[in-house]
Parts: structure tokens; sequence; C-alpha cells
């Protein structure tokens, strides 16, 4: 979904990769993700529970890997999404590990870890 607080417009992404068959998780495959937002316009900012997919070859690998087979793999879609529409600042967690990095494509990669205040 895109929120519009105060002009400011924010991509949401829930969830993380479906690495579990529970139906009542809120996790999905590449495939699932793909579909969901594929269609969804531009934000300034994203943030999401699961981190970017960032191998090189994503969507070859979207393709073939339909299930998790690492819980923190990360999202193709997301990684795709950010790059297309040159988003500047990406907020996630999943990872249980802080951290902050520069993706491939210029985008601010910030992972949280329980509350915490950053400046965006």
């Amino acid at each position: 979904a895109i929120f519009d607080i105060e002009g400011i417009k924010i991509a949401a992404f829930p969830g993380s990769i479906r690495y579990k068959t529970a139906p009542e998780r809120c996790m999905y495959t590449q495939h699932e993700f793909t579909e969901a937002i594929k269609d969804m316009p531009a934000a300034d900012i994203a943030i999401g529970h699961a981190g970017c997919y960032q191998e090189s070859d994503l969507f070859e690998r979207m393709q073939v890997n339909e299930y998790g087979t690492n819980a923190h793999e990360g999202i193709a879609a997301i990684t795709e999404y950010i790059e297309r529409n040159k988003i500047p600042i990406y907020i996630h967690g999943h990872l249980h590990n802080p951290e902050e990095k520069i993706l491939r494509n210029g985008t601010r990669d910030i992972c949280l870890y329980g509350a915490q205040i950053i400046e965006v």
C-alpha cells in the first residue's frame, strides 16, 4: 500500500518470504510479492518487514526459488520496486540485526531491530 503522510508518500510492504506453510503467517512466495506490488506507484520512501533481495540474478532466482530456503533471503520484488522507482530510503526489520548499508542503486537500506530513532 501507499500512504501519504503530510505529502510524503510511503510504500509499505507487509510480511516476509514464505519459509513456513502455516496459512495464518504473513508470508508470501516471491511470485506472490511480485503480483501484489507490480502496479504499485512510486513513493518517497519505503518500509517493510523483510529486506531486499540483493543477488544480481534476482529475477532468475525468483522464478526458481518459489519458497524461500532461507527465512532471511529477502524479497526480489521489493528490490525491483526500489530500483525502478529510485527510492532513496528503505527501512525494514526481520533480520534481528541492526545495520545500514547502501544498495547497488544508491538506496539507503536501514535494518532496524527493536525501537530506534533514525534520521531520514
